[in-house]
């Protein structure tokens, strides 16, 4: 994408690498609207949650001592779980690619039939 837009300053490295590689991989002619363009913040902050908790699970361990003293699943696989299938929703919605479109050839015949 030409002349891409700088991403949010508040953005810690791993939203800041997503906003780029998104935009990198766009389309030239391409301009975001506020909708895309929140939409793509919002994915960016998702991804730097995202490796705050990959890096605590890393250094916690995925089974943890409860409060009474038995093993269990670190809350942050969890949570991890969960910010990863928000951010994959997110980027969903900015929708870069909505100017290409698979050709009716490539469509199963049951796609197509009237």
């Amino acid at each position: 994408m030409k002349n891409a837009p700088e991403p949010p300053p508040e953005l810690d490295e791993a939203g800041k690498k997503l906003w780029r590689d998104v935009l990198a991989e766009a389309d030239d002619d391409l301009a975001l609207d506020a909708r895309e363009r929140s939409i793509l913040a919002t994915a960016c902050a998702q991804a730097d949650l995202n490796a705050a908790l990959e890096e605590q699970l890393n250094s916690d361990g995925l089974i943890v001592r409860g409060a009474s003293g038995q093993w269990r699943l670190n809350a942050g696989a969890t949570e991890l779980r969960q910010g990863r299938l928000a951010l994959a929703k997110l980027l969903e919605q900015v929708c870069l690619d909505r100017r290409v479109q698979r050709p009716t050839d490539e469509l199963p015949d049951w796609f197509t039939a009237n």
